[in-house]
């Protein structure tokens, strides 16, 4: 029975689909690292004492337009009220990437524009993706 899997599947992404467009708003302005992100997020969200999303999502991950996989990304609240991606210390598994430490921001995830100077993130929760890119100068071509 193929369509036994294909259901439960669909349910699933469609549920994860609901709940992320329920924080997307068009009428409040998102940006990442400067950037002007994909989507808005509704900073009202964030309860005034708390500094991340109550919840983690998963999302395609792209490096440098590759696609490296579906990670937990969790959002939280920059100094400038801007929404920050950062993902769990155990979802980074990218060996290939030349880092001496990866930076950790609050509960205790990894912020990548910290991590690694020059990098940019964008969010397009309309397709439940996130965009980093990274300079060359931080990627190990020869990783095999």
């Amino acid at each position: 029975m193929k369509h036994s899997f294909i259901i439960p599947a669909v349910i699933f992404n469609l549920i994860n689909m609901i709940s992320l467009q329920v924080l997307a708003d068009e009428d409040y302005y998102f940006s990442s690292f400067g950037q002007k992100g994909l989507s808005s997020i509704n900073l009202d969200v964030f309860k005034s004492e708390e500094s991340i999303l109550s919840s983690h999502h998963s999302l395609d991950v792209y490096i440098n337009e590759a696609y490296v996989g579906r990670h937990f990304v969790y959002l939280y609240k920059g100094s400038n009220n801007n929404i920050i991606p950062c993902l769990k210390n155990e979802h980074i598994d990218m060996p290939w990437i030349k880092v001496k430490k990866w930076v950790k921001s609050n509960n205790d995830c990894v912020d990548i524009g910290k991590s690694i100077e020059g990098s940019t993130i964008k969010l397009d929760f309309s397709m439940l993706e996130v965009y980093v890119t990274i300079p060359d100068i931080f990627i190990d071509k020869n990783y095999n």
